[in-house]
């Protein structure tokens, strides 16, 4: 009778954990005499963790870490403790790392297979420590022993340190550290996901297209492993990132190729922009007219579609429908600063300024664009940041700013070579390269810069 209990109540247990996702247990294993208990001790730490989270006063996490311990010696086949105390010991760790980071090595190494799919490794914490540590955070040859002077072979320890850095936006480092990682697993979707990842955060946080112009080629190389292997919800930016580097290397036909395949298996919104996008770029103006055309009808085209529209309207002669497609990039785009001043441009190419100033609008975003409008404020080009130090976004967008300057004053020859290096230094979709590609085929009249009063 008694064995038949036993047995009777190792099948619950089983089926308990099953259902729950924790590991089976064997009476006489572990310790499961005070279960009410450890849940109290379980409780208990959750609350202070909780009023760690809500004031962010270290002295909680001690508190949590001792009810989980406790909770954990009393029953350790509680997974939800040994995951909450996981958590705490590695944010303890960030504090006080000579104390607590030892210990972080030690749990991670009695986690229980599902819990570790939920936490960041040690390594990661090594990594973040040694950024805070370090007084000079692009030191590569400090930076990258963090978590890999032990195994120098080892991709994960590479694939670790790169999200740390992706995680303190250190994205020159990421890349650095995820290109050892490629090297030791090239066929990894992961580290390819990372690295693709990391190179658009990179320029989006340069805001600035020209940075394109400074990946790999290597780039297109893990753009595609991360495509193919994507899911469904990251996939349509990932192709897109492939295509805008194929176009960046020059290979127009390789991204129609690639656009045409994508919109035959799947011709959705998504996969339809990407093809007017690739045959545009190749110059074939009735094809992106047609597809973009048709997108309307069912989708809102955003700012750029609505300059490449524009564009195909000018070089074709069509100056009210070129006016009509700037105008609902305007309204595609209310604050986006170029946008706003193609129209400005615009509506002087078609008397429609009647002699009034160009205006700049107030919502410049970057260094740059304030540095910009600053020379223009004193009717000055902002050639000044045209300097052997400067960045190839700066060198842009002087380019772009000192061409827009020699424009208005009519000084055409100048504007001309300022628009040509500006051309030289974006891919075609950017708001850059489309109005210098305008701007060259549209000569001005000659009026002064002014700046918006408001």
């Amino acid at each position: 009778m008694k064995r038949l209990l036993v047995t009777a109540i190792s099948c619950l247990l089983l089926n308990a954990c099953v259902s729950t996702g924790m590991k089976p247990v064997v009476p006489g294993e572990v310790n499961v005499s005070q279960p009410s208990k450890a849940d109290q001790h379980y409780q208990k730490g959750y609350k202070a963790q909780t009023a760690f989270e809500q004031t962010d006063r270290p002295g909680y996490l001690l508190q949590a870490q001792k009810h989980y311990q406790a909770a954990l010696n009393l029953a350790p086949y509680m997974l939800d403790a040994q995951l909450n105390n996981y958590r705490v010991i590695y944010t303890l760790s960030g504090y006080i790392p000579k104390t607590w980071y030892p210990v972080l090595e030690n749990t991670w190494a009695t986690l229980h297979p599902e819990v570790k799919k939920r936490v960041r490794p040690p390594a990661f914490m090594k990594a973040l420590l040694w950024i805070y540590d370090n007084e000079s955070p692009k030191s590569p040859v400090r930076m990258l022993t963090a978590s890999t002077h032990r195994e120098p072979s080892s991709a994960d320890n590479w694939f670790t340190l790169a999200e740390a850095f992706e995680d303190q936006k250190e994205y020159d480092m990421a890349l650095h550290a995820g290109l050892q990682a490629l090297e030791r697993a090239p066929e990894s979707p992961q580290i390819a996901a990372l690295m693709a990842r990391v190179l658009n955060s990179k320029a989006i946080t340069q805001d600035c297209p020209a940075a394109f112009n400074q990946a790999r080629k290597d780039t297109i190389r893990y753009t595609l492993t991360a495509a193919q292997n994507a899911d469904e919800e990251h996939a349509p930016a990932l192709w897109n990132q492939l295509i805008d580097q194929y176009q960046i290397a020059g290979v127009n036909d390789l991204a129609l190729q690639t656009s045409r395949f994508l919109h035959q298996q799947d011709p959705s919104t998504a996969n339809a922009r990407l093809l007017a996008k690739s045959w545009y770029a190749t110059g074939d103006a009735d094809q992106t007219q047609t597809l973009l055309t048709k997108l309307s009808k069912d989708t809102k085209l955003s700012g750029e579609e609505h300059l490449a529209l524009a564009n195909i309207h000018v070089a074709n002669g069509r100056s009210e429908e070129a006016r009509k497609a700037y105008h609902a990039a305007t309204q595609s785009a209310p604050n986006s600063f170029e946008i706003y001043l193609i129209n400005s441009f615009m509506q002087q190419i078609h008397g429609e300024a009647d002699n009034q100033p160009l205006i700049l609008p107030k919502n410049a975003k970057t260094t740059i664009q304030k540095d910009i409008i600053k020379a223009l404020d004193v009717n000055q080009p902002p050639t000044e940041l045209l300097n052997a130090d400067a960045d190839i976004c700066t060198r842009s967008s002087a380019h772009f700013y000192s061409a827009l300057y020699f424009w208005q004053q009519g000084d055409t020859k100048r504007s001309d070579q300022h628009f040509e290096k500006t051309l030289a230094q974006n891919n075609f979709g950017s708001l850059e390269y489309q109005m210098a590609a305008l701007l060259l085929n549209n000569k001005p009249s000659t009026q002064p810069i002014a700046q918006a009063t408001e």
